[in-house]
């Protein structure tokens, strides 16, 4: 999976007494009795701390604008969604720069990828609950919610993408020419009227985390925005070894049990389509990262592949 992608953004290292200056806005005379560095993750630094009475998570922000969805979303699905409660949010110099400081409830918990490397499939429990929970999110109305944004459709998406020349060259011209034969074999599906549902954007496995009882918490809500529901669901199937026919159907079966509006039958084709375009936009930033841009470029050929199959 991403474990071993290199990370671009640096970490922000702090001491104990750093630490606890960021914690005092929380109570001024907190009593910090350890933390600990957690390294998963790309962007964003994340620590677990432990004051005398609670266990806390601590996120020092890489991006103050995208820090902005994150809290929105807890505001508006705090009770619809589980994820971790969010206790405060405010800004802080921390190395001499200005950052985005969130404290969280920590929650003792493993990863969806973790999960699944352990058990090499999600339990039908799981795959249901994971279902439900996307079925509850893209039933909100979002006409009345603001500061939202608006996400581009799946043609503007590659329009713009296949024009990167960074993601050209990385891909090759063999590759570029099996994606142009995907896009013209789904042309019609490219260019289906723009989706308005609320949607996290960047619900891979290695952003949900569970606790020993399986119940599922959802992370990570900086790109929340208004748009195509597939984006999640190709996200989530990202990694299809690790999901059989059977999971599919349950998948399917129980969001549309609880969804306002049913997936469409070529739904797995709809998410493989999303799933590419998320992938072509990492594979076009200018990051020197062999391991991550090889992962990716594989990854794209492996979904060019199953879309020429079907």
């Amino acid at each position: 999976m991403e474990k071993n992608w290199e990370r671009f953004v640096k970490v922000e290292k702090v001491n104990i007494g750093e630490v606890t200056d960021i914690m005092k806005n929380m109570e001024k005379d907190i009593k910090i009795t350890g933390y600990k560095l957690i390294s998963k993750g790309q962007r964003n630094t994340n620590y677990m701390v432990n004051t005398l009475t609670d266990k806390l998570f601590l996120r020092i922000c890489a991006d103050e604008n995208l820090s902005k969805n994150e809290e929105a979303a807890f505001k508006i699905l705090k009770e619809k969604i589980t994820m971790p409660r969010l206790v405060l949010t405010f800004s802080q110099i921390v190395k001499s720069q200005k950052k985005r400081i969130m404290i969280y409830e920590y929650i003792d918990s493993i990863t969806g990828d973790e999960y699944l490397e352990k058990n090499n499939r999600f339990s039908e429990k799981l795959l249901k609950n994971i279902a439900f929970i996307l079925a509850e999110l893209h039933n909100i109305k979002i006409l009345s919610l603001k500061g939202i944004n608006s996400l581009p459709s799946l043609k503007e998406c590659f329009e713009m993408l296949m024009e990167n020349s960074v993601l050209r060259q990385r891909m090759g011209i063999d590759s570029m020419k099996k994606l142009n034969a995907v896009i013209g074999k789904y042309k019609e599906e490219i260019e289906k009227k723009r989706e308005n549902f609320l949607v996290h954007c960047d619900f891979k496995t290695s952003n949900l985390i569970m606790d020993k009882d399986e119940k599922i918490y959802v992370t990570d809500w900086e790109y929340l925005g208004c748009g195509n529901r597939y984006f999640d669901i190709g996200l989530f199937f990202r990694y299809k070894n690790y999901f059989t026919k059977k999971d599919m159907e349950i998948f399917c079966e129980e969001y549309n049990r609880n969804a306002e509006i049913s997936l469409d039958e070529n739904w797995i084709e709809m998410g493989v389509l999303c799933n590419i375009v998320s992938l072509m936009e990492m594979l076009s930033r200018e990051e020197d990262a062999f391991e991550k841009n090889n992962d990716i470029k594989n990854l794209i050929e492996k979904e060019i592949k199953f879309l020429i199959e079907k």
